[in-house]
């Protein structure tokens, strides 16, 4: 051992060799000597003179006037039609939604729209009995009136109860989904 090294110690005992591919300590030996890089080209810039400044005309001057700052004016609220006004009662909606027609019109889709989007999970409001107990009687004050004169009496059935299905038993009710409901508009 040489005299500058110390004997190993239990820790730094050698590993065996394992078979594999050597680590690479030394270059192999070539006969082809190793080739100096060339030192970099430096090419000469050469100067390129900026072109001659163009002078543009002169425009004539604006002076700028404070303009008065525009009010803040609130978006106009969206024209309602008179028909779907809601802070009308049913009575004068359906008179104005026949005001704006002639002949004979059918008057279930917009009674439909008179009640509104149901939330999902909850009935359709128009096919219960009350409300369309009340939109009977909405109607018939309406024919009493005069305001209204309708094609059949098939209005007077809503709300009243019939059995569709004779095996069930079940009771349902006339609505305006199944009931046909005729203005006649001179």
């Amino acid at each position: 051992m040489p005299e500058n090294q110390t004997p190993p110690t239990s820790d730094e005992k050698k590993e065996p060799k394992k078979p594999g591919p050597k680590p690479k300590d030394k270059a192999p030996e070539s006969s082809v000597p190793p080739v100096a890089p060339e030192p970099a080209k430096v090419e000469e810039k050469k100067e390129i003179a900026p072109p001659p400044p163009v002078e543009e005309p002169k425009a004539p001057e604006i002076k700028e006037e404070k303009a008065a700052t525009p009010a803040i004016v609130a978006p106009a609220p969206p024209k309602i039609l008179p028909e779907m006004d809601p802070t009308k009662s049913h009575r004068e909606r359906i008179v104005a939604y026949l005001s704006s027609r002639k002949g004979t019109v059918r008057l279930n889709d917009f009674l439909k729209s008179l009640y509104g989007i149901p939330q999902p999970g909850h009935p359709v409001p128009y096919t219960s009995q009350p409300v369309m107990k009340k939109l009977k009687h909405d109607l018939k004050a309406l024919q009493e009136k005069g305001s209204v004169k309708f094609a059949n009496d098939s209005f007077e059935r809503l709300g009243k109860a019939h059995f569709p299905d004779q095996n069930s038993g079940k009771t349902h009710y006339w609505d305006i989904t199944n009931t046909p409901i005729e203005v006649v508009i001179p």
